[in-house]
């Protein structure tokens, strides 16, 4: 009988004790609340969740360990009689290490649908700091072929590294056959790597290689959509990117105080994100500049506004044209915010003419707008109603605050374009929230706003590698563990808002998260929170 099941592995590195970068005091308040709760003050980086705050990193010892590495195995067989649990988890069957700090602690089983954290810490030894490397090798229990992957750490010279998943023996998913070998890259804190296994035998989805471009992999929702079609938007799960026209080469300063540490927060533009990111909701904020519109992330304060400009809103239709082009039949939806500034008018909001400026911008540009229908809640149509047959669908939601601005000229949903009357939904910033009003697949559809934001001085001393793009990092291990571990066939966000999209990772976990707790294909595990 074929099994169903899941695994993913989370890293974050160091290196030796006496060269690793120090984690700041101040920190537990931000794993008590959600990334977007999580205002940072005298300290410039929250830790992981469940990691321990060094003060000294050469305090690190065998008594006081750092935690190492997260997995989740995924096992179809139910859990209720315990005598049968060997054949539901993942078990250890080789481990060896060269000059690694805790390699040993990796554990011996790993419990179906659970999220293991592990942290990679090399140190010096009498050998060439070349030679450090650690192997670890797990079986999946209960299969009808063996199968096995193996975890490979190799450095490359002091602050280097490689970092692999080799499969073994019948092991083989969407992304490499058997005994492939993929790079899931070597990204340090506050970041780490990742890497994800689940579905059924025979048709498993896992990590792809880190700098996966492969054009088949671009299209994830036309990979799910045999399965996952019938479902609305309303059930499923999509990655949204959070200022997602603002990234680091595009980035322009308006003022004082305006850096990109504190304003910008993507690290890849928008054909990027599509493609290899995964993204499917863009979230912009709207700025006319010198006659053109632009991504724009501020705030108007005492007579002046503080921020800075992304890309031009013309290049970003031009780049999801061009997706649509070369990957047809994916969903794209342009999350238009309430916030909008206009130069010409001392950066108060857009007027009445400069907003049906843009809806005509996008009314001659941007191709596959959806045709909706003008009287249903969009959020209960069925995915493949919007992009069957490979078809490309892109659709245009505004905050309420545009239609009543331009209540006689907004466009409306034969043109694509919708506002909360047709799409209604519940904007979510905590867990707590998640569990309170997500508490079955009917129920509105929830964007997770798994963000971090800046406050007072810290906004304006933060040095540019200590930014919110590296906030964003931090959230994302954050959310690999603290998020899954909350999510059931019935509580899951629909929406997962990130900061500093980067590899295929998000893609990839969202197929995962899509396969497991919307399609309930990877076991009985999912209908309970675990941890």
């Amino acid at each position: 009988m074929a099994r169903s099941f899941a695994c993913a592995l989370f890293l974050a590195f160091g290196h030796d004790a006496s060269a690793a970068p120090t984690i700041l005091r101040d920190n537990y308040r931000a794993m008590d609340t959600t990334p977007s709760e999580a205002h940072i003050g005298n300290s410039l980086l929250p830790t992981f969740d469940r990691c321990r705050v060094l003060d000294d990193p050469s305090g690190i010892s065998e008594e006081n360990p750092v935690p190492v590495v997260t997995m989740h195995p995924v096992d179809g067989t139910n859990r209720e009689d315990a005598h049968h649990l060997d054949k539901r988890q993942w078990r250890r069957e080789y481990i060896h290490q060269y000059q690694m700090n805790f390699w040993h602690q990796w554990p011996e089983y790993i419990e179906p649908g659970q999220a293991v954290n592990h942290q990679v810490w090399t140190y010096r030894g009498f050998g060439n700091i070349g030679d450090t490397a650690g192997e670890v090798t797990y079986h999946m229990e209960g299969t009808s072929e063996r199968m096995a992957f193996e975890v490979r750490y190799k450095a490359r010279g002091h602050w280097g590294g490689s970092l692999h998943v080799q499969f073994k023996d019948n092991l083989e998913a969407d992304t490499t056959g058997k005994r492939g070998r993929l790079d899931i890259g070597f990204n340090q804190m506050p970041g780490g790597s990742s890497f994800f296994l689940a579905g059924k035998e025979g048709n498993l989805t896992s990590t792809a290689n880190w700098n996966n471009d492969d054009a088949d992999k671009a299209s994830w929702m036309q990979s799910l959509l045999p399965e996952l079609g019938r479902f609305p938007l309303r059930e499923i799960i999509l990655p949204r990117s959070h200022h997602a026209a603002l990234e680091d080469d595009n980035f322009s300063a308006k003022n004082f105080g305006s850096v990109k540490a504190n304003t910008v927060t993507q690290v890849q533009p928008i054909s990027r994100q599509l493609r290899r990111e995964g993204a499917r909701v863009l979230d912009t904020r709207v700025m006319k500049y010198d006659g053109k519109f632009y991504e724009a992330h501020g705030t108007y304060r005492h007579l002046q506004w503080y921020g800075g400009l992304g890309e031009r809103l013309e290049t970003v239709i031009d780049e999801i044209n061009a997706f649509n082009a070369k990957h047809p039949g994916e969903l794209i939806i342009w999350d238009f915010s309430h916030e909008t500034w206009s130069k010409d008018r001392r950066f108060g909001k857009l007027s009445r003419d400069e907003r049906n400026e843009l809806y005509k911008l996008l009314l001659n540009k941007l191709k596959n707008r959806a045709v909706l229908p003008e009287d249903k809640d969009i959020t209960l149509l069925p995915i493949d109603g919007f992009i069957g047959n490979r078809t490309s669908s892109v659709i245009l939601r505004f905050h309420e605050d545009w239609r009543r601005a331009t209540p006689d000229t907004f466009p409306g949903p034969k043109e694509g374009f919708i506002s909360r009357k047709h799409f209604p939904e519940m904007a979510g910033d905590q867990l707590r929230k998640l569990g309170k009003y997500r508490r079955s697949r009917e129920a509105l559809l929830f964007d997770l706003q798994w963000v971090r934001s800046m406050t007072g001085l810290t906004s304006l001393t933060i040095p540019n590698n200590l930014g919110l793009v590296d906030m964003g990092r931090a959230s994302t291990a954050m959310l690999r563990e603290r998020l899954w571990n909350r999510m059931t066939d019935k509580t899951y966000p629909n929406w997962i808002t990130v900061d500093a999209l980067e590899g295929s990772e998000m893609r990839e976990l969202v197929k995962v998260m899509n396969r497991c707790f919307v399609l309930k294909q990877c076991g009985d595990w999912v209908e309970n929170p675990r941890g």
